[in-house]
């Protein structure tokens, strides 16, 4: 099983493929590319009893909410730089 820092740095590669594509108004591939990240990261937070972190379950709140209203910039920030920063501080 890799560890939590090779996790961590797949689910931050990942998160930053997303957030490039988004500020690339690429938005088809984005959204297949958003799509396997929030499998990743869940997956993630699941591996790691996370699933019920109030950090976590209000961060993929604002994720969605900024999905919702089409805030790509914003959405591309959050995964770029605040996913990987809650993750090390959350997973040791």
């Amino acid at each position: 099983m890799a560890t939590e820092i090779d996790q961590i740095s797949q689910v931050a590669k990942e998160a930053t493929q997303v957030a490039n594509a988004f500020r690339l108004g690429h938005d088809a591939h984005a959204g297949a590319l958003y799509a396997e990240f929030i499998d990743l990261f869940t997956a993630l937070l699941s591996t790691h009893g996370l699933t019920d972190n109030q950090a976590f379950h209000d961060l993929l709140n604002i994720m969605i909410d900024a999905h919702v209203k089409g805030d790509k910039l914003f959405l591309a920030d959050i995964l770029q730089h605040d996913i990987p920063v809650i993750l090390r501080q959350h997973i040791s």
